[in-house]
């Protein structure tokens, strides 16, 4: 039996991925164990007894269990003492804009991966693949108005917030979409999948059609 973490999650997640990348930030070693999609196992009993909602990622650590991608994140970098703001208002920030990922901007994107591109349940002109990719876009433009005064999400230090969006983008550039990502933001994220955590984080990608995969250096 492994003293290490255990890290439950197929690497292609993009929920899994934003964890990989907070445990290589902050230096957490752990046991990664794929799990769910092309490795099954995510309504298994067992597994469902640690997350009844039988989604990944789930972080297993002695009798403690966490599932929710950004509530694990933020127990690590409270734990470590790094990637979340040093006073309660810094942390709030990283909460603002961590929410905001979750909420605002990758829902529309989200859908356009599991309906459009994986499972094919709606084809690219219906209207309410229209009406996902007008919205994606449109907060693509807010990400890149907030880059344009802060040089990372939060602030002026690298955090959480930044993980969650660099992961987001590279997914949504990834799909070949069409939405547009502006030029200051590009840069910007680019600059971001230079740090060795992306790589780390980003070893498996999905094989769709449309996916052209992504590197650090792409």
């Amino acid at each position: 039996m492994t003293n290490l973490p255990i890290l439950w999650g197929r690497g292609s997640s993009t929920n899994v991925q934003k964890v990989l990348w907070t445990c290589a930030e902050l230096g957490i070693r752990l046991d990664h164990r794929p799990l769910a999609g092309e490795y099954g196992g995510n309504q298994s009993a067992w597994f469902l007894a640690l997350n009844p909602n039988g989604t990944v990622p789930v972080w297993q650590e002695e009798d403690h269990v966490l599932f929710e991608s950004q509530a694990i994140m933020r127990h690590l970098a409270r734990r470590c003492g790094a990637l979340y703001g040093s006073d309660t208002t810094a942390m709030a920030q990283v909460d603002c804009w961590l929410d905001w990922f979750a909420l605002v901007f990758w829902p529309p994107i989200r859908m356009l991966f599991l309906d459009v591109v994986r499972d094919q349940k709606i084809a690219p002109d219906d209207p309410s693949a229209s009406a996902a990719l007008q919205k994606a876009a449109t907060f693509t433009e807010r990400a890149a108005g907030r880059i344009a005064r802060s040089p990372y999400m939060a602030g002026p230090e690298f955090s959480l917030a930044d993980i969650a969006l660099t992961i987001g983008l590279n997914r949504m550039q990834g799909l070949s979409l069409g939405i547009p990502i502006p030029d200051p933001l590009r840069a910007w994220m680019e600059g971001q999948r230079r740090r060795p955590g992306f790589a780390f984080a980003t070893k498996e990608e999905p094989d769709l059609p449309g996916h052209t995969g992504s590197k650090p250096n792409e």
